[in-house]
């Protein structure tokens, strides 16, 4: 990490092997003008894990980890595509998509314990896009298929409260009552859907 006014440069840990590189898969971004978060795997990508890096210091810090003895773990279900995963640095938080119940749903977890704090979504249906955090109001608003139509090609448009509840469907995917088709491909930055207010 360099310090562009100073030219300070700061060591951090190096990466392991990769699909593709942190900065073009998208598992790096900044929380602030000091510190990033960055999503690392192992080779196998039966391990993935949440760090927080300091950029003055280099020091890392783990937020969440996950691991699993067969298959592999991804961020999102499109490979890719920009992780399902927020650290929450206000109330030291994890949003984190897993499939770890058979289905691609959201968890809410502690970054200072590692702990799981409560599944957010559940059901035989997927999250497929994390499209927005509002920590105000404390909800999340992203894209499912299979949540309020059959076919799991159709995307509704979907808030949960991270402190428990359940989704409520705000744009149906699948035309029933003449709403906009949500789109179908994934959403490359939460600045390029929503107005500034969310």
């Amino acid at each position: 990490a360099f310090h562009l006014p100073t030219g300070r440069r700061v060591d951090l840990s190096p990466e392991e092997l990769a699909l593709f590189p942190a900065l073009v898969s998208r598992w790096v971004w900044f929380v602030d003008n000091s510190r990033i978060c960055h999503l690392k795997s192992d080779r196998y990508q039966r391990v993935l894990r949440l760090v927080l890096i300091d950029l003055t210091t280099g020091v890392e810090r783990l937020l969440f980890e996950e691991k699993t003895d067969s298959g592999y773990l991804e961020p999102h279900p499109v490979l890719g595509a920009p992780p399902n995963i927020r650290y929450l640095p206000d109330t030291d938080e994890v949003l984190w998509w897993s499939e770890r119940d058979g289905w691609g749903h959201l968890y809410l977890a502690d970054a200072a314990s590692g702990q799981i704090q409560r599944q957010l979504t559940s059901g035989k249906w997927q999250v497929r896009d994390l499209i927005d955090v509002d920590t105000a109001e404390r909800t999340v608003l992203f894209t499912a298929g299979g949540l309020a139509s059959e076919d799991p090609i159709l995307r509704s448009l979907a808030r949960v409260p991270l402190d428990g509840g359940s989704p409520v469907v705000l744009v149906r995917g699948d035309f029933a009552r003449g709403e906009a088709a949500v789109r179908s491909e994934p959403v490359a930055a939460p600045t390029d859907v929503l107005r500034p207010s969310g």
